[in-house]
């Protein structure tokens, strides 16, 4: 059963009792409502884990999508068509055919599974990507069922600037707090984990009498006062006891012992604060309407604008990657339920040669016996495929068939020249059938095995297969699906044109330096967030990077084989399959191999520093390794990431909860008797004394630097948390199903060993 069908069924298991439906308020501004109460999650009897169905919301990536996967050979057509997208004027040389001619020859000889058909069809496919680019100026990359959004000229060079300013003026100002508490080289400059909301403990607006404007967040305490009259109630979810144990951050423990994995996805203590943005009434801009949770607006204003600026040209790019869950962006450009091998069998004169050597004695040799053994020798000595290739690479070499009967050597080398062929896009629909959505010819047929007594959605037009005998424990049926609906086109701007977007915004540094840390390795997989934000899509602008290599982040998605569909007869069609699919580690597909159900898709680089780069939070990313140019000196690179909120939902915000850092708190209060030249404001200011005594024993107002470092670690525990569940959610490969896999009571004498990716230091936590 696929990943995505499980899902589907097990919605209402998995779900809070009463997931709320479309049409329910989710407000956050009660002002709208004529000053009634907050309504969103955590606030005013909704639930933290309160959740909209999968049809009234972006898919997401914590146990909610995933997608067939691909062949090894569409994967390489991705990589090339990201790879040419990546030159200067692109959009005009997939037109010119010199170059494309030349193109050619220089990828046949360096691309591993490049062929004549795959060039025809990235060709067509790049011309019909040029047409687009030079009206939006992106293109999407790494696309199939979900995709990702590159552009280089969407971000100006004054925005550039403006935000490299803000970098430098944060360096700066910056205090203990902006270091991150795990990975000392990097600096956090706007930190979204620093003073968040925790339920119980931050003071919040709850009704909508008053809010916290941009323009006058210090100008009067009122805010502040009306906060201080209630607090969201501490959260618990049901079936869950908090704080979890130490164990749930190993995997080699967390996979077999955790029940209901989907309650672990929230946390019952924290949400990140997004800011308000508001659309312009043309709605090709958009004005932050609540501040930046650490981040100054008026210290920093060119910032804010800045941040505007990327935003706006984020929008348009979120609006090609965001889809519902089940509904893929595109077909797979090759559709296959098995794999082609060859050869198709033993040499036609294999028969003949086991006859002439049966005739043959030594006393009386048969005429043509030397011929027939010359020839048989040459058949052995022909070119073997790669042993990675190989679907029977046990089997011994040419100078093992020595003594061998012809019957036995021409078999054992036939074993060893058999391969997988991989299938060619074009062959059973062409680039234009594809484009219309009319691509469900497999090359090879699917099967159903129809033990299973769920019915699926592709069996209702499914029929009766020709094929002999049963495969995969069942009747053998042909899988007819259905042509491709394309997602209907998202448009944030006119969708959520009076209620905004929220958006969560982090500014950081990471520096390199020669002695202590010449090197950064690549992250951990992650989406973005916890399930209390629900993220739903991300940007990223490297904007300024010296003396390191190239920025680039990696992405990949769960990727299921489904086992009702896909039919083989041994294990050389098994390891056949897997070769067809990526999958070099032979096993692979084998249910005690319990590898990972996921497909790395391919790498985006920061070429260029205007280069913004938006994924949807359903495909799994990471920034990758970088490096130091030149050793003997320090580098950097800055990063600018944006977290869109699910605009279906509505969160606290910084329109809700007053800024809660004492030093901004305490500026306002100074200023507020100083002007500028340092001259009281009124006769009856406060003296500088009384000022320094009132911020020594108010150093805990709003939230003290302390509570808010607790808190930043609480919930980078959280985060962590639900990283590990994610992963022990994701499924595991298993077509191969001979012998039964028996789940057991969890035994801490017994510890499988998932692999290296799982290192982790628990205690560091």
């Amino acid at each position: 059963m696929s990943s995505r069908w499980k899902r589907h069924s097990d919605w209402r298991y998995y779900s809070p009792p009463s997931p709320i439906a479309s049409g329910s308020l989710l407000n956050d501004c009660g002002a709208e409502h004529h000053g009634g109460p907050l309504l969103v999650p955590g606030f005013n009897g909704l639930p933290v884990n309160v959740q909209l169905m999968p049809e009234d919301r972006y898919a997401h990536g914590f146990d909610d999508w995933a997608q067939a996967r691909l062949t090894a050979r569409e994967v390489a057509m991705l990589e090339i068509m990201n790879d040419i997208t990546d030159g200067e004027g692109w959009e005009d040389a997939v037109f010119d055919d010199a170059i494309v001619a030349w193109w050619h020859k220089e990828l046949a000889a360096t691309r591993r599974l490049f062929s004549d058909a795959t060039w025809d069809w990235c060709v067509a496919e790049l011309r019909d990507a040029a047409r687009v680019f030079r009206d939006t100026r992106c293109v999407d990359v790494l696309h199939s069922a979900s995709g990702v959004c590159k552009s280089d000229g969407l971000v100006s060079s004054g925005t550039l600037d403006a935000l490299r300013a803000g970098v430098a003026a944060l360096m700066d100002d910056k205090d203990d707090l902006a270091s991150h508490p795990f990975f000392p080289n990097r600096h956090d400059l706007v930190d979204p984990t620093l003073y968040l909301l925790a339920y119980g403990a931050t003071p919040a607006v709850f009704h909508g009498d008053v809010e916290v404007s941009l323009e006058d967040i210090f100008d009067s305490l009122k805010s502040q006062y009306a906060a201080r009259r209630g607090q969201p109630a501490p959260q618990t979810i049901e079936g869950r006891k908090d704080p979890p144990p130490d164990w749930m951050l190993d995997p080699q423990r967390l996979w077999r012992s955790l029940a209901e994995p989907e309650k672990w996805l929230w946390s019952p203590d924290f949400q990140l604060l997004p800011c308000d943005v508001d659309f312009t009434k043309d709605g090709t801009g958009v004005t932050i309407s609540s501040y930046i949770n650490n981040l100054h607006p008026e210290r920093h204003p060119t910032v804010y604008r800045a941040v505007e600026s990327v935003l706006a040209a984020a929008i348009p790019m979120w609006n090609r990657v965001l889809v519902k869950r089940e509904m893929d962006r595109l077909p797979p450009r090759i559709r296959t339920y098995g794999a082609v091998t060859e050869p198709q069998g033993p040499p036609p004169w294999r028969d003949y040669a086991i006859s002439v050597e049966k005739a043959h004695h030594p006393d009386r040799p048969h005429p043509v016996y030397a011929a027939v053994q010359q020839k048989v020798q040459e058949y052995l000595a022909e070119p073997e495929p790669p042993l990675l290739d190989m679907l029977n690479p046990h089997f011994h070499g040419e100078e093992g068939f020595l003594g061998d009967t012809f019957a036995a050597a021409i078999d054992q080398k036939f074993t060893r020249l058999e391969r997988a062929v991989h299938p060619e896009p074009g062959t059973m629909y062409t680039y234009e059938d594809w484009k219309a959505g009319k691509a469900n010819r497999p090359i090879v047929p699917g099967i159903y095995d129809d033990n299973e007594d769920t019915p699926r959605p592709h069996q209702q037009n499914a029929k009766l297969g020709d094929s002999a005998g049963e495969i995969g424990g069942g009747r053998p049926f042909v899988v007819e699906h259905a042509d491709h609906v394309h997602t209907p086109p998202v448009d944030l701007a006119t969708s959520f044109s009076t209620k905004g977007l929220q958006v969560i915004v982090k500014l950081s540094r990471t520096t390199l330096d020669p002695q202590e840390t010449p090197h950064c390795g690549a992250e951990d997989w992650r989406v973005d967030g916890t399930m209390n934000e629900h993220v739903v899509a991300g940007a990223v602008l490297v904007l300024d990077s010296h003396n390191v290599t190239t920025p680039a982040m990696d992405f990949r998605v769960e990727a299921d084989l489904d086992q009702t569909e896909f039919g083989y007869r041994d294990d050389p069609e098994l390891r056949a399959i897997e070769i067809t699919f990526g999958l070099d580690k032979p096993g692979s597909l084998s249910h005690m191999s319990r590898t990972k159900a996921a497909q790395e898709l391919g790498t985006v680089e920061f070429l260029d520093h205007r280069r913004l780069v938006a994924y949807p939070n359903y495909v799994q990313h990471r920034m990758g390794e970088i490096e130091l140019v030149d050793e003997s000196l320090p580098g950097h690179f800055d990063v600018l990431e944006l977290w869109l909120v699910d605009p279906n939902y509505r969160l606290c915000s910084t329109r809700n909860v007053p800024p809660q850092r004492h030093d901004w708190w305490f500026d306002a209060v100074r200023r507020s008797q100083f002007d500028e030249q340092g001259k009281p404001q009124w006769s009856h200011a406060l003296p500088n004394e009384l000022l320094d005594n009132i911020q020594e024993h108010a150093a805990d107002f709003p939230v003290s630097v302390e509570e808010a470092q607790r808190w930043r670690l609480e919930r980078l525990r959280h985060e962590l948390l639900c990283s590990r569940v994610m992963e022990a959610c994701m499924d595991k490969y298993e077509l191969d199903d001979s012998s039964e896999w028996v789940e057991s009571d969890f035994d801490e004498d017994y510890m499988y060993d998932p692999g290296p990716e799982w290192d982790l230091d628990v205690e560091e936590y």
